[in-house]
C-alpha cells in the first residue's frame, strides 16, 4: 500500500446473491529498518543529528529494558568512537517521551549498560546521556517509548576528544626589588589562555587568566611570606588542561 492513496473495494454477491454486508479490515504498518538491534543503522563522525521512528517499533526477546521503563517500541543506532574521550546524546526535538539506553557488546541478550536516561527533567521528557568512551569501542544507542510512546525521533550526538593539552613547563617564578612577583613559563600547543594560580600556605594571593606567557602581580607580597606559583593551560573549546607542578617564588 501506498501512504496517502485511496483503494476503492467492491463487494458482490455470486450469481446475484444480495443481503446484508459486514465488512472488517486492518492496517498493519511495517516496522523501522532499525527496529532490531541486528539492524541498527551505523553512524559515524564527532557531530551528528539524524532523523528516525519509533513507529511500528517492537522489542526483542531478552532486549535490555531502556532507562528502566519497558516501552517495548525500540529502535537501534550504532556509533564507533574515533578516539577516547566524551560522548553526548540527546533525543532533543522528538516529538514524543522518550527513553535512551547506551550499551557495549555485539549480542542484544548480553549488552553492557554504559548509560541511560528517561527525562531529561521533570519539564522536559526526551532524553540525554554523557558517558566517557573508548577509541574504536562500538556503542550501541536504543531511543524506546516511555509506556510505548512512539513518533519521530531527533537523535544529536557530539564527541569531545580527551584531553590534549599538557601542563606547562620551564615555570618560573620571582621577586623583583620591589617585592612583586612575576611569572613566566613555557607555551603549550594548542592553548588560547593561560590559568595562573600564586599562593601561600594559608591563601592564595593571585590568581586569574591571560592569553600571553607571563604575569607580574599589580602590588608587592612581603619576602617573609614563602609563595609558589602554578598554571594550567585552557583550548578554545574549553578545555582544560593540568596544573603544573608548582614552583617556589625566589
Amino acid at each position: 500500500m501506498t501512504v496517502g492513496a485511496v483503494y476503492r473495494i467492491a463487494v458482490d454477491g455470486k450469481s446475484g446473491a444480495s443481503g446484508s454486508i459486514t465488512l472488517r479490515g486492518s492496517v498493519t504498518v511495517p516496522g523501522p529498518t532499525n527496529d532490531t538491534f541486528a539492524n541498527a543503522v551505523s553512524l559515524s563522525g564527532t557531530s551528528f543529528t539524524v532523523s528516525g521512528s519509533n513507529v511500528g517499533a517492537t522489542s526483542q526477546v531478552r532486549e535490555p529494558v531502556h532507562a528502566g521503563q519497558r516501552g517495548r517500541k525500540s529502535v537501534w543506532w550504532s556509533w564507533k568512537a574515533p578516539s577516547s574521550g566524551t560522548f553526548t546524546i540527546a533525543t532533543t526535538s522528538s516529538t514524543f517521551d522518550t527513553l535512551l539506553g547506551v550499551y557495549t557488546g555485539s549480542v542484544v541478550g548480553s549488552l553492557r549498560r554504559v548509560g541511560s536516561n528517561d527525562d531529561v527533567s521533570r519539564s522536559l521528557r526526551t532524553s540525554r546521556v554523557k558517558i566517557s568512551v573508548v577509541a574504536g569501542t562500538v556503542y550501541r544507542i536504543a531511543v524506546d517509548g516511555y509506556r510505548g510512546a512512539q513518533g519521530t525521533i531527533r537523535l544529536a550526538g557530539t564527541f569531545q576528544a580527551k584531553s590534549t593539552l599538557t601542563a606547562p613547563t620551564r615555570l618560573r617564578a620571582m621577586r623583583n626589588a620591589r617585592n612583586r612577583v612575576t611569572i613566566f613559563w613555557g607555551k603549550v600547543q594548542p592553548a588560547s589562555q593561560y590559568e595562573v594560580s600564586l599562593s601561600s600556605a594559608t591563601q592564595v594571593w593571585a590568581s586569574g587568566f591571560t592569553r600571553g606567557l607571563g604575569v607580574r602581580t599589580r602590588g608587592s607580597i612581603p619576602r617573609s611570606i614563602a609563595l609558589t606559583a602554578k598554571v594550567r593551560a585552557i583550548g578554545a573549546d574549553g578545555e582544560v588542561g593540568p596544573w603544573s607542578a608548582p614552583v617556589a617564588v625566589r
